[in-house]
């Protein structure tokens, strides 16, 4: 049977990955119990499924207050999330995979 499993880039977690070691979480710890420990920040183009980003978004909500989301985006990280979106315009614009985008991440298709 095959199944659709819905994915994004890891660059969206880096924002909240690093305000969280800045706060002295344990980072890998919550990686691996949402099910993604093998990601690396050095890879930002690496796909990971959405329910794991939801599954670390809320351990950090439950270690800082819902408000972690608004507290961990800088001036910086904007500029991150920025250059995945214009790499995403820029696709779009083309109509074909973006040069800039090592791996295509829109949905991977998975068979049990």
């Amino acid at each position: 049977m095959r199944k659709t499993i819905p994915v994004i880039r890891v660059a969206a977690l880096f924002p909240l990955l690093k305000f969280l070691i800045m706060r002295r979480h344990p980072v890998e710890r919550i990686l691996k119990d949402a099910g993604i420990g093998y990601v690396w920040i050095e890879d930002p183009f690496s796909p990971i499924p959405i329910k794991a980003l939801e599954k670390v978004v809320t351990r950090a909500a439950h270690l800082e207050g819902p408000d972690v989301g608004c507290r961990a985006v800088t001036e910086n990280s904007l500029r991150e999330i920025a250059a995945l979106g214009r790499l995403r315009l820029a696709r779009a614009a083309r109509a074909r995979p973006c040069s800039g985008c090592p791996r295509r991440c829109r949905f991977t298709v998975r068979t049990s």
